[in-house]
């Protein structure tokens, strides 16, 4: 199971990668976000970070999005999972067998 301490530190290390894919500095960073130089070393070297000012760096980095969905849906339980796999397959056993009688009947003209 994955600790806290995982988990903040790999937010940290995907902002970081996105703040470095669009070339932004760790200056900059703080300037567009309003987010103090500090905090923003801090968060990329330890995870440490208020909620606030999370988001404040996600918004300027233009992931907003994620945040919006963070828990938008709750987990799908095992049941939902086994019932959604089993649709799914039901529907593409159904296809196949169409296709199986669109091919036959095909040959025979």
């Amino acid at each position: 199971m994955t600790n806290i301490l995982a988990v903040k530190l790999g937010i940290a290390k995907r902002v970081k990668e996105r703040r470095k894919e669009q070339n932004v500095s760790q200056r900059k960073l703080a300037e567009i976000s309003g987010v103090s130089l500090g905090s923003v070393k801090r968060f990329e070297r330890s995870g440490e970070i208020s909620l606030k000012s999370l988001l404040k760096i996600g918004f300027a980095l233009e992931y907003e999005h994620g945040f919006v969905e963070l828990f938008d849906k709750k987990p799908l339980s095992l049941n939902e999972v086994v019932n959604e796999f089993n649709e799914l397959k039901s529907e593409l056993l159904r296809r196949a067998e169409q296709r199986k009688e669109y091919l036959v009947v095909g040959r025979r003209k």
